[in-house]
């Protein structure tokens, strides 16, 4: 029989291979493109949580500042009806703190921060003018969180605009492999190292902008 020739059993073999093969590299395809999917839907769902956060900061404030909370829920303070709500207070004065300085005082588009951590946003707000806004938003939303807060804290020199800047020149070798190794540190660890330049930038014979504190980089033109 055809199905018992040798050649017949060895092309069926490669055939199943083949198939085989295939198959695997479809499920890699698959997975390779669920992943994708996945990454794009979790900065959806990022977004939508941050704004939610920012949104629900300022309806909380509007009702606590017309005190319009009373008489809903049989709470005898703010605390209560927040808790009486479902809301953890903590959280809550964070969210309505963000609201305040960025929305209400600021005019910000809660979409732009929303990404950014309440932490973060709460740590930015003494640095926050009508002149500072857009530089330190600029730092909010182009930094990890422990260069961020370094860099406010120590104001916006020319170097960190230079930083920001998106037609800087390349970086050297040197530099690149010390930021390749800054990227593996943990967030204490990195706070260390920011400590130690600091140090280092305010010995007697250190020179150079940024020791005066915040500044933005606009202002010294």
């Amino acid at each position: 029989m055809d199905g018992d020739h040798p050649l017949t059993n060895v092309m069926a073999s490669r055939e199943f291979i083949y198939d085989a093969e295939l198959s695997r590299v479809q499920a890699s395809i698959d997975r390779s493109q669920a992943c994708e999917d996945a990454y794009r839907q979790l900065q959806k769902d990022r977004l939508l949580i941050g704004v939610g956060r920012i949104s629900m900061g300022m309806s909380l404030h509007i009702l606590l500042d017309n005190e319009g909370w009373k008489g809903r829920t049989g709470a005898k303070s703010f605390r209560r009806f927040l808790l009486e709500e479902g809301i953890e207070p903590r959280a809550a004065y964070q969210y309505m703190q963000v609201a305040r300085a960025y929305i209400v005082e600021h005019d910000v588009d809660p979409r732009r921060i929303a990404l950014v951590s309440m932490r973060l946003l709460i740590q930015a707000i003494k640095f926050l003018t009508p002149d500072t806004l857009e530089d330190v938003i600029a730092v909010l939303t182009s930094m990890p969180t422990v260069e961020a807060k370094h860099s406010l804290e120590n104001g916006f020199d020319e170097v960190m605009s230079e930083a920001l800047s998106s037609d800087r020149p390349a970086l050297s070798k040197s530099v690149a492999r010390a930021l390749g190794v800054l990227d593996e540190l943990t967030l204490d660890e990195r706070s260390d190292f920011y400590r130690v330049l600091r140090l280092r930038s305010d010995a007697p014979a250190a020179t150079g902008p940024g020791a005066e504190g915040f500044r933005p980089a606009h202002s010294a033109h």
